[in-house]
């Protein structure tokens, strides 16, 4: 009797352990999430610097991080990873300024489309929507990159579909020394 007992005990404890942990979960956690590929109108509110946009998608602030390119950080801390490429403090800064200026002209004020990548990652470190975005069929990547304000993403963490595109402008550019970072 003492045995069935102390099964019986045992037994409950596991129900109530998983009645416990069924009550738990709320609607986010047992609804599987998918995300949506389709183009996103977005309106610009704010360029952070050459790669990161404060935009409004349907009365919701977000922070977009364009995908395949990396635009110069200017930070004492950051300035660095532009060093290696053998170009001075004063152009990056000065490139840096004139970029922002021409996107802050092209974007602040506008509406964008934001694709999603389905090779890369839909968030950043930093929580950023990871997102090409186009305005009136102009690829803000791609024309950084052409006018040498930005240098390809060499991370091999992020994949593109963009990225075979990117890197060949971003190449192109640079051996050519054309553009604000490679202009001679």
């Amino acid at each position: 009797m003492f045995l069935t007992l102390v099964i019986f005990i045992d037994i409950m404890k596991e129900i109530i352990l998983i009645l416990i942990l069924l009550c738990s979960c709320t609607a986010d956690d047992s609804v599987h999430f998918s995300r949506n590929f389709s183009p996103v109108n977005a309106y610009v509110k704010e360029v952070i610097d050459g790669d990161t946009y404060v935009v409004d998608i349907n009365g919701s602030e977000k922070h977009v991080r364009v995908l395949g390119i990396d635009y110069p950080d200017i930070s004492d801390d950051r300035i660095d990873n532009f060093i290696d490429l053998s170009v001075k403090k004063s152009r990056i800064k000065s490139c840096y300024d004139n970029g922002k200026k021409e996107l802050v002209k092209i974007l602040v004020g506008k509406n964008v489309t934001l694709n999603a990548d389905k090779l890369a990652p839909d968030r950043d470190v930093y929580n950023r929507l990871l997102r090409y975005v186009n305005i009136n069929g102009t690829d803000i990547g791609l024309l950084l990159l052409n006018n040498g304000y930005a240098r390809f993403l060499n991370d091999n963490e992020i994949q593109c579909s963009r990225c075979i595109k990117y890197l060949e402008s971003y190449n192109k550019v640079k051996d050519s020394k054309t553009g604000c970072l490679w202009d001679n």
